[in-house]
């Protein structure tokens, strides 16, 4: 069995906290589709109090959210909804908690709230490597060929709506975006990007995604390392190792585990033997 470190050094960020935020991300976006009810209950409980807030109860500053007097009754009750929240889930870390304040401003614009668990999208990746003026953000996650086509889309809108600029040629036009795709300030950028978050090969994809759903089983779901490695036909000392080791990576504690009651079981009685009472 492939182990988790392996992993890590196989194909991941270039240093642990990049490592941590991107495992944090993925871990989120596995919670959609092994536990959708954490999606449902955020939902449920927290949406319509957020609604009910006039102005927005929290902002982004230098990687924290900070929610506006906490004293109004309106924003303690969606605090106290978002605590209760993350207490039943087992996810009482400040980066989940902070997750769910992003969630719930997206869901705010969203014409389907309450689909999908979002994650911050500013990474200390795109704070390490500033994207060049007049550029967008260049996300990785969504390939450089999608990131080359929104800027080939922001230059025609802008010839578009220039009164002066729009009278030109179409095809000149179509090399001067050209020119500007291939430009060496654009090729640097995507490559600094790139450079920081190597891609993953398809088998490595897959073991991440089973050690995240082996995690989120057991931190999540409630689930024990017995009851995982059954459904994986693997040992449940493997299972132990990658949800221990994912979730120290991603700075989560560990849930509290159930122990298993010693002793008979209530009503039984006790038998005794004869030899039982000579030896």
């Amino acid at each position: 069995m492939l182990c988790f470190p392996v992993l890590l050094s196989a194909a991941m960020y270039c240093d642990d906290e990049l490592n941590q935020m991107w495992l944090q991300a993925e871990f989120l976006a596995v919670v959609n589709d092994v536990k959708p009810e954490v999606c449902c209950e955020l939902y449920t409980t927290a949406f319509g109090l957020y609604k009910e807030i006039l102005c927005p109860p929290v902002t982004w500053e230098t990687g924290k959210y900070r929610l506006h007097d906490p004293h109004d009754s309106q924003i303690k009750a969606l605090s106290d909804a978002l605590d209760a929240w993350a207490v039943k889930w087992n996810l009482m870390a400040e980066w989940c908690k902070e997750a769910a304040y992003f969630t719930l401003q997206v869901w705010a614009d969203s014409s389907k709230p309450g689909e999908f668990f979002w994650c911050p999208p500013t990474t200390r990746e795109q704070l390490r490597y500033p994207h060049p003026e007049g550029l967008p953000l260049y996300q990785r996650e969504f390939g450089r060929e999608c990131y080359l086509n929104t800027l080939e889309l922001l230059m025609r809108e802008a010839v578009a709506d220039h009164p002066l600029l729009k009278l030109g040629e179409a095809e000149k036009l179509g090399s001067f975006i050209e020119s500007v795709r291939n430009s060496a300030t654009i090729e640097e950028y995507c490559k600094r990007v790139e450079a920081a978050s190597p891609p993953f090969t398809a088998k490595e994809k897959r073991k991440l995604y089973q050690h995240l759903k082996w995690a989120i089983e057991f931190q999540v779901a409630g689930k024990s390392f017995e009851e995982i490695k059954v459904k994986s036909n693997v040992t449940e000392k493997a299972v132990e190792k990658a949800v221990r080791e994912i979730l120290q990576a991603m700075d989560l504690e560990e849930r509290p585990r159930v122990k298993k009651k010693s002793g008979r079981p209530k009503g039984s009685r006790t038998v005794y033997h004869w030899r039982d009472r000579v030896r």
